[in-house]
């Protein structure tokens, strides 16, 4: 299921309201919803002839709540559903040239409105989102432009891809770390069983960053992971037209730092491509062609906390030990020989 901040509203006809149809229904109710409001003159004064958006949810004892975004003042309910009008007309222009969420892109309307009518000052827009209270969605507040929206995606080509760390040796066969890959099967789509891959006779390689351990690298596949299918991929509208193996090729040391525009993918078949899944056949490397991380991540967040180095190496190992993965030892090791006798 999606993270709670991916979770949409979408207009629905019987409640005249944007309803978040992932957090659910409880009793024929919206357990999130959004409708447009208006406070005639008999109101209140404070709230008297403001027009604006609410928020709804539900707790879990039923108990309903709202939050109120107030972004203009009307003479009469009939000025504020024309205004509405033109909010919702303009929203379908935006969202459709800047591929964004329609929703997402009334709440951005809405926010200049509330700017324009001096009902809110700029600071407004540091934040992206709107509503500060009740359950999280797409639509809550958060840091500028971190969760936006696709309004729809368009893919030329369905990719079966998997992510693989890999030996690297220089023409020497001389050791030198590890490899974050991109394994692409070009014969198979994205909803690809196991035993279909593992059936495969033919694979794509292409390298998107090197490091100097193996726990490195296995540590960088779940952010790569998150990247994919939780983060930026998912979130910029502007990657919604690009293939994922596209958008690997953007993020490959040979496009990073070799600053190459199309890179080079390997091609491995049968056997081969056997091998080297399994671990037995490292990548081959001219040392102006390997580029290892310089700076240690884990080392970088002890340092961010003010932890002295050797707690980062404490950290490391934690880290390691509880993902349950174990450095190998190169072949010429003195401690391969004390291991295998253990």
């Amino acid at each position: 299921m999606l993270d709670r901040h991916y979770w949409r509203a979408f207009y629905n006809d019987e409640r005249d309201a944007f309803v978040v149809e992932q957090a659910g229904w409880v009793d024929n109710e919206p357990q999130i919803e959004y409708r447009f409001s208006y406070f005639s003159e008999d109101e209140d004064e404070e709230i008297a002839r403001l027009g604006g958006l609410d928020k709804w949810w539900l707790h879990e004892d039923g108990l309903l709540e709202g939050e109120f975004f107030a972004f203009g003042k009307y003479p009469s309910q009939a000025a504020f559903d024309a205004d509405i009008e033109r909010i919702l007309q303009d929203a379908e222009e935006l969202a459709q040239d800047n591929n964004l969420d329609f929703f997402l892109a009334v709440v951005d309307i809405v926010k200049e409105r509330a700017f324009e009518t001096e009902l809110e000052d700029d600071t407004l827009f540091e934040f992206e989102g709107l509503f500060e209270f009740g359950s999280e969605d797409a639509y809550s507040l958060h840091p500028y432009e971190s969760h936006r929206l696709h309004d729809h995606v368009e893919r030329t080509k369905d990719e079966c891809w998997r992510l693989h760390v890999a030996r690297v040796v220089d023409t020497q066969q001389k050791p030198l770390g590890w490899s974050l890959c991109v394994v692409l099967y070009p014969n198979l789509l994205s909803q690809a069983t196991a035993n279909e891959i593992d059936g495969t006779e033919v694979a794509h390689i292409l390298e998107l960053n090197h490091f100097r351990t193996y726990g490195e690298a296995v540590i960088a596949i779940n952010g790569t992971l998150q990247f994919m299918t939780n983060g930026g991929r998912v979130e910029e509208p502007e990657y919604a037209f690009i293939d994922d193996s596209d958008i690997f090729e953007l993020m490959s040391v040979q496009s990073s730092i070799e600053e190459v525009i199309a890179p080079d993918w390997d091609i491995l078949k049968g056997t081969s491509l056997r091998a080297f899944l399994a671990g037995k056949q490292p990548l081959v490397r001219a040392l102006e062609r390997w580029h290892p991380r310089q700076e240690d991540s884990v080392a970088q967040v002890a340092e961010a906390m003010e932890l002295p180095l050797h707690i980062a190496d404490q950290l490391y190992a934690q880290l390691l030990e509880s993902m349950k993965i174990s450095e190998p030892m190169d072949e010429d090791s003195p401690w391969r020989e004390f291991n295998d006798a253990e």
